[in-house]
């Protein structure tokens, strides 16, 4: 039970990565406030981590609304007193279109204000909270995509390498604070990732990554953000984590090996 007594709000949290990084805390004693737009996924997800035995809440959180995100954070403060631990996980989705479409302007516009700029008024709301205890654990959320530059995402890359750049700057200013900010680069289970597989069966045993499977959402995600929240690993700041299983690295191999000289 590493975080008991750790009070963490996690963003997202209804399904897919942000339930099962709640599920990881939860299991290590975590108490937990989670936040979704869906009322009903949200009721069901707590439905779960209360059956794990965890002492969460649920608040339905429009993250796009300054007042309903510093809503959030002054419920948790309302309920547990502290706030220890914040993962910004949440990201609205937008359909894929070539970044000459005129559309991309509406999408970025969603997508930064529900993606950075609610990561980064929540990093602001819960920052006194950790300061005044001189200990405080933050986790991004970032993107795969955005390093690699994949097409037709051009609002949702922006927004995730934006985030990376909100990591390590609030990183080089609070860490004289105590609170450690770090970004992880997943690629786990979820319901996007079960979409693909049903509609590409042959993609199944996912031949395209080192491990020949895709990160399981409560033990491999989860599990890394774990890492990164406990009380050993608070010299661990400004940084981008990949937990991949290595397909960063084959995305790099593989750009290598077709620019490479011929001999």
């Amino acid at each position: 039970m590493r975080l008991t007594d750790n009070v963490a709000i996690i963003t997202g949290a209804s399904q897919g990565l942000g339930l099962g990084i709640a599920r990881r805390l939860a299991r290590e004693g975590a108490r937990l406030v989670i936040c979704a737009r869906s009322a009903d996924r949200g009721q069901a997800a707590l439905q779960e981590l209360l059956g794990l035995g965890a002492e969460a809440r649920f608040l339905a959180v429009d993250l796009a609304d300054p007042v309903s995100t510093s809503a959030l954070v002054h419920f948790t403060l309302g309920e547990f007193g502290r706030i220890d631990i914040l993962v910004n996980n949440a990201q609205t989705m937008k359909p894929w279109v070539p970044s000459a479409s005129e559309e991309v302007d509406e999408h970025l516009r969603v997508m930064m204000a529900t993606g950075l700029g609610a990561s980064l008024r929540l990093m602001r709301e819960v920052m006194p909270s950790m300061r005044s205890r001189h200990w405080g654990r933050i986790v991004n959320v970032g993107s795969l995509n955005a390093r690699q530059g994949a097409k037709y995402s051009l609002a949702y890359n922006v927004t995730k390498a934006a985030i990376e750049a909100l990591t390590r700057t609030a990183a080089a200013e609070w860490g004289r604070f105590g609170i450690s900010v770090n970004t992880i680069l997943p690629a786990g289970m979820s319901p996007a990732t079960e979409a693909y597989i049903a509609a590409n069966p042959n993609m199944a045993n996912f031949p395209h990554f080192p491990m020949k499977r895709t990160g399981d959402p409560e033990e491999d995600i989860g599990g890394a953000v774990l890492g990164l929240v406990s009380a050993h690993t608070g010299y661990i700041t400004g940084q981008s984590i990949f937990v991949d299983g290595g397909v960063f690295l084959r995305m790099m191999r593989q750009s290598h090996e077709m620019f490479a000289p011929q001999s």
